[in-house]
């Protein structure tokens, strides 16, 4: 099992992990309109998007530099907060200590990289934010995960086995993500799954980063990762009903395998459930299905479902680092409503992913 030590992050609600935590357990929103994008109505008239930037940080950073700006103050809040206080050595903590990073996909519709282009910006990605950091790891960006909503999921595994090397005592992931940049804008619009000004349905494209400190077993921690699993499938391009029924069985069967020998009929989970929803139909339809697949093995009056993407919008690959530090805070400060929570992510591509956490 891996132990969650600590934590970083900044959203739109919060430049730091705490207040963004706090803003978005009190339901805080904060919109503004996207100016560096045109739209217009059916009546050839300009019409304003909306979206949820880092407002005065990450203004006139877009793409990389939006990841990487957002990734540093990620990693700042981390070791501010939880790796000085703990860490007297500051130099021989990060000596034995790895970066893995959790991107979006970055061959996939979106972004669309050739794997040679990828691997060469995940190299300068890598290079320009070492060079910020006034105590860099020992290792960086070696590693990394390109999952979209489930990169974070997709690299604890990876984690689990780097804890293993005698010489790494700590790993940090690094989740960030913007899709404020033109490119992902436009695909978003293409997609029809962004909130357009007419009242269509959909997210509100947003940003963030999330740091995650985790390290081994018998480590002293706020959290530990009890499970993950992933599921893929294809998934129906077609009927709406359809396309629900296929993702719904994706998410239902990464659940049951996190769930295992834990929970069943006589024993349902109860607890808090974070979910990457973020205003998306599609998103209700599914959670909407699996309430009802699941209802023997969750007991769903006395779960708490927490969707953070209601107050920070869309923020694809960094869901994950954020709903894992939300959920460490509730063990670290008591504010959990039982000894097991459990975190969801899923891709419209047909990527599901559940990690199940309790008590450090």
């Amino acid at each position: 099992m891996l132990k969650i030590l600590g934590y970083g992050a900044v959203t739109n609600v919060g430049m730091d992990a705490l207040s963004s935590i706090l803003s978005i357990r009190a339901g805080i929103q904060r919109q503004a309109e996207i100016r560096h994008l045109t739209t217009f109505d059916p009546d050839d008239l300009e019409t304003p998007l909306f979206g949820c930037p880092v407002s005065g940080f990450t203004d006139g950073f877009y793409y990389t530099g939006a990841w990487i700006r957002l990734g540093l103050a990620a990693l700042q809040d981390l070791d501010r907060t939880f790796v000085q206080p703990r860490f007297s050595d500051a130099a021989a903590f990060w000596e034995r200590t790895v970066l893995y990073w959790a991107l979006p996909s970055l061959g996939g519709a979106r972004i669309g990289w050739p794997a040679p282009v990828a691997d060469a910006q995940t190299a300068r990605l890598n290079q320009i934010l070492l060079e910020h950091l006034v105590q860099p790891p020992r290792v960086g960006a070696a590693w990394s995960a390109q999952q979209d909503h489930a990169a974070v999921a997709h690299a604890l595994p990876a984690v689990h086995g780097l804890l293993c090397n005698d010489h790494v005592d700590h790993v940090v992931v690094l989740a960030t993500d913007s899709l404020l940049d033109i490119q992902s804008l436009n695909f978003a619009l293409e997609s029809e799954l962004m909130a357009k000004p007419d009242g269509t349905e959909g997210f509100l494209p947003g940003e963030a980063a999330g740091a995650l400190l985790f390290g081994r077993e018998q480590a002293a921690g706020h959290a530990q990762v009890m499970d993950v699993a992933i599921e893929r499938g294809e998934v129906p391009r077609g009927a709406q009903h359809e396309m629900v029924t296929a993702l719904a069985r994706l998410l239902e069967a990464a659940i049951l395998k996190v769930f295992e020998t834990r929970f069943d009929e006589e024993a349902p989970f109860v607890g808090d459930l974070y979910w990457d929803a973020s205003g998306v139909r599609l998103h209700e339809l599914v959670l909407a299905e699996v309430t009802v697949r699941l209802a023997g093995v969750i007991d769903w009056d006395r779960t708490n479902v927490h969707a953070p993407g209601e107050s920070v919008g869309e923020i694809g690959a960094a869901f994950g680092a954020l709903n894992l530090s939300m959920v460490t805070w509730s063990f670290q400060n008591r504010a959990a409503s039982a000894e097991s929570s459990l975190v969801l992510s899923l891709d419209m591509t047909g990527t599901a992913s559940a990690v199940l956490l309790g008590p450090g």
